[in-house]
């Protein structure tokens, strides 16, 4: 039957199908008949429920978030706890800046250190869309490009993933959508040296250029002198 002719627990489980394109049809059709209790609360159980496939708990995610808005953020945030989809919660939480009233960052914040490299992009890619400055100094050690690494040679290059690379860039472009200048001229003399230099020479802003000018005024070491006025 035509998916309008659906009943919402019939569209809900079609949210679950194979078929990417009957998935589509039925979130459609939810949307179509706009927020209602139940079909949120039906939503909410096909996204928590473990025993669903990974396509039909993200569906049902964004399904949510595009029908409930802010509405949805407390189902959301109860689903960052769930390591199956906790990138996808991460991603829904942020994904509107229109919608980011009383978003918090705690569950970014301690997705940076997942195990799973696309948990911790989508957080700190969520961090930056947040737009609290307070969260820099934890984006900081996500900016350190690890030392280098053979690559394997099983695998054709276009084919290897490079958490390696990806993630520094995430967290630079996160801490220059924040404006985190302080932040990074304080993180001049410590571990995240390179990484604070790196956003800095992407921040256009007064804050940064005065805080490099007084970084070079309290400084004797050469090298950071160097890599300040070449910021």
């Amino acid at each position: 039957p035509y998916v309008d002719e659906l009943s919402d627990t019939e569209l809900i489980a079609m949210l679950a199908a194979p078929s990417a394109k009957h998935r589509e049809h039925a979130q459609l059709a939810l949307l179509r008949r706009g927020d209602a209790p139940q079909r949120a609360q039906m939503l909410e159980s096909l996204a928590a429920d473990g025993n669903q496939p990974s396509y039909g708990r993200v569906a049902a995610i964004f399904t949510l978030k595009q029908l409930r808005g802010e509405a949805s953020h407390p189902a959301l945030v109860e689903l960052t706890k769930d390591a199956k989809v906790r990138e996808f919660a991460l991603r829904a939480l942020a994904d509107r800046r229109s919608q980011m009233k009383n978003v918090p960052t705690e569950p970014f914040v301690e997705a940076l250190g997942d195990p799973d490299p696309r948990v911790r992009a989508a957080a700190v890619i969520g961090l930056g869309r947040l737009g609290d400055k307070s969260v820099a100094p934890a984006i900081l050690p996500l900016t350190q490009r690890p030392s280098h690494q053979p690559m394997p040679t099983d695998n054709p290059l276009h084919a290897q993933p490079d958490a390696g690379r990806v993630i520094p860039h995430l967290g630079v472009r996160a801490l220059v959508e924040l404006g985190a200048a302080e932040a990074c001229v304080g993180a001049l003399n410590g571990p995240y040296r390179d990484g604070a230099l790196w956003a800095l020479r992407g921040m256009h802003s007064e804050g940064a250029v005065e805080g490099l000018i007084a970084a070079l005024a309290t400084t004797r070491d050469a090298e950071l002198r160097r890599c300040v006025v070449t910021a």
